[in-house]
């Protein structure tokens, strides 16, 4: 019986980046296997999480990518061995936590680290917890001002969302949008060296 053979275009390193608590492991498990874990123990330096995709190209062609998401742990006594997870990554999730100001106020320390390590990749900066409502230290408009913001400086796509792990709100929809981000550098880069 003969199977098809699965083949890979592109083969798309991104990182996950913010500080411990935020929620990273939980969207990147929700992003691989869509399941969610209530207790998830710490990440202690960082875990691999890889997934097949199916992307569209400026021809419309479909793009087979294998998407190898690099979960970082966000302890400060791991922040001395970031650079080595970073090496290669063509862009990056920046997490925060809705009902943690701290996580928020902290994303400009992450974004500068991935711009020293792997220059301005395209980035989603990643509000996540939206379904604790209640318990919300940070606006939609402060997260989308912010944003706004710094895409000022930036030189590629920075997008906002806000997710929610659990209630599996967002999820998919961000790491696709960096994805397809990814995917058109890529191509751009393509067609300049053909030319």
């Amino acid at each position: 019986m003969d199977e098809k053979i699965k083949t890979t275009d592109y083969i798309f390193k991104i990182v996950v980046l913010g500080d411990a608590g935020v929620g990273k492991s939980a969207l990147t498990i929700r992003f691989a296997t869509n399941s969610f874990i209530d207790n998830y123990t710490v990440t202690l330096g960082m875990n691999l999480v890889t997934k097949h995709v199916t992307l569209t190209g400026s021809d419309g062609s479909e793009i087979a990518v294998e998407y190898a998401v690099w979960d970082i742990g966000g302890q400060p006594n791991f922040k001395t061995i970031l650079p080595m997870y970073y090496q290669g990554a063509f862009g990056a999730l920046v997490v925060y936590d809705l009902t943690k100001k701290k996580s928020f106020e902290n994303i400009e320390f992450w974004m500068k680290d991935i711009k020293k390590h792997c220059g301005e990749v395209p980035l989603i900066i990643i509000g996540n917890k939206s379904d604790l409502i209640s318990e919300r230290a940070i606006t939609i408009e402060e997260g989308l001002e912010f944003t706004k913001k710094v895409k000022e400086t930036w030189s590629e796509e920075i997008l906002f969302i806000e997710t929610s792990a659990k209630e599996n709100i967002g999820v998919t929809e961000a790491y696709m949008d960096l994805a397809n981000n990814i995917l058109k550098i890529v191509e751009k880069e393509e067609a300049e060296l053909e030319n």
